[in-house]
């Protein structure tokens, strides 16, 4: 019979919630009997399985908001710290039981924060005996409670003295977190699959994933739904120029640090006072902010329907990524498999994908200067020497994460772990 897999997301959307759709259509297609188990549903695919809360739970709610008082907790911003008030809200392990209506061999556990606790994790490895198999989309299965620890490295030890807990009295919550994450993972029977050296870096560090199975594996990206098209082509569908050099960067809110914007706005201003002869193409809603301080010529696209990415990424000379702290982007994958190069600081998935005149340049982290020079390199390249990048990209993206790679990846993962079939 064939292996049934659990994939829990919160989402069946956005960045995180694709990347787990994706995943689960690509073990659905290889002919696993695999469910998605969503707080929210928004895809139409049968196999997803929303969470439908009874009117018990609701009561239950109901009560609980009345008469437990939750102070809410202050906090820095950066560190991207929430998702830990539990209310009935959250599935039990029975209310998903009874939905799913399987036993799964294996639970694949993406991003879940908001809507599957820890406890239920772990009775669903105990109850159904199931084979837990973390794939984090950030670095909160990591740490006490943040999703990007902005160079806090209190991880390692145990989130004593939290930084991202502004109020004093309320910092014990990172380490209460901390220690029932710990408790989670002390069995070594757990897999975590890293999906960049960012995350490798913080499982291998954290006092709470130093027992599990670690195990590496790049997002999947479709190579048939991102590939190389003409030009022209990609042109026309987006009514813009097809003569003109584009640098593609996300922007989505400048005063987001980790996202590295600001650092991006100097060093192509530097690069324009060099070169003219390219134009930002800028999607995202932070385009006034960005315009005030780029003296460069913009062309502001918003938000793209995703239909279109892959014109965006061929239409594009190459995508800038000036993260400073990310455990991808998965655009660096894309953009890769449409032969697409990156320009980018030596974080997320950059270091294992960038190889230096190869794929695109990489620059030390924050180092201004060294961006502005991979960006000037790339567009002073002559066309023979691009196209020579540009196949690199494709041929690199292809062996590193084409659905048949990670496919292939999976059923090494599942052998190791003698998930082959259930009786």
């Amino acid at each position: 019979m064939a292996l049934k897999i659990l994939v829990l997301s919160t989402h069946d959307r956005l960045g995180a919630g694709l990347y787990a759709v994706e995943v689960h259509k690509l073990l659905l297609n290889a002919g696993y009997d695999s469910r998605m188990y969503v707080k929210e549903k928004t895809q139409d695919l049968q196999t997803i399985i929303p969470y439908k809360r009874t009117f018990f739970h609701k009561v239950v709610d109901r009560l609980y908001r009345l008469f437990k008082s939750t102070e809410s907790i202050k906090t820095d911003p950066d560190y991207f710290f929430y998702g830990h008030l539990k209310t009935s809200r959250f599935p039990t392990f029975r209310t998903i039981k009874k939905q799913i209506d399987f036993k799964p061999d294996v639970v694949l556990v993406f991003w879940v924060s908001d809507f599957i606790t820890n406890r239920v994790i772990k009775l669903l490895h105990n109850r159904f005996g199931s084979k837990i198999i973390f794939i984090p989309p950030d670095a909160a299965l990591f740490t006490g409670g943040c999703h990007y620890p902005n160079r806090c490295t209190n991880y390692k030890t145990g989130c004593n003295d939290c930084p991202a807990i502004i109020t004093l009295s309320q910092q014990w919550i990172a380490r209460s977190i901390y220690i029932e994450k710990s408790k989670l993972l002390q069995k070594s029977d757990y897999t975590v699959v890293s999906v960049s050296s960012f995350l490798t870096q913080m499982a291998v560090s954290s006092g709470i994933t130093k027992n599990v199975h670690l195990w590496k594996q790049f997002v999947v990206v479709d190579d048939e739904v991102f590939q190389p098209i003409k030009r022209l082509t990609a042109a026309r569908n987006l009514s813009l120029g097809a003569n003109k050099r584009y640098v593609l960067l996300a922007a989505a809110f400048l005063k987001q640090k980790r996202k590295g914007i600001l650092e991006a706005v100097e060093a192509l201003n530097y690069v324009w006072s060099q070169n003219q002869d390219y134009e930002v193409l800028l999607i995202g809603n932070a385009s006034d902010e960005f315009e005030k301080l780029y003296n460069g010529e913009v062309h502001v696209l918003g938000y793209m329907d995703p239909s279109h990415l892959n014109d965006l990424y061929n239409i594009s000379y190459l995508y800038l990524c000036p993260s400073l702290e990310d455990a991808g982007p998965m655009m660096v994958n894309q953009s890769l498999m449409t032969g697409t190069p990156v320009v980018g600081f030596k974080m997320g998935v950059l270091p294992d994908l960038i190889r230096e005149n190869e794929t695109g340049c990489l620059a030390d982290l924050g180092d201004i200067e060294g961006l502005a020079e991979g960006i000037l390199k790339l567009l002073n390249l002559s066309e023979g020497e691009y196209l020579d990048m540009s196949e690199n990209c494709r041929d690199l993206a292809l062996k590193s994460y084409s659905p048949e790679t990670i496919l292939n990846n999976f059923q090494r993962l599942f052998n190791e772990l003698s998930l082959n079939s259930t009786n």
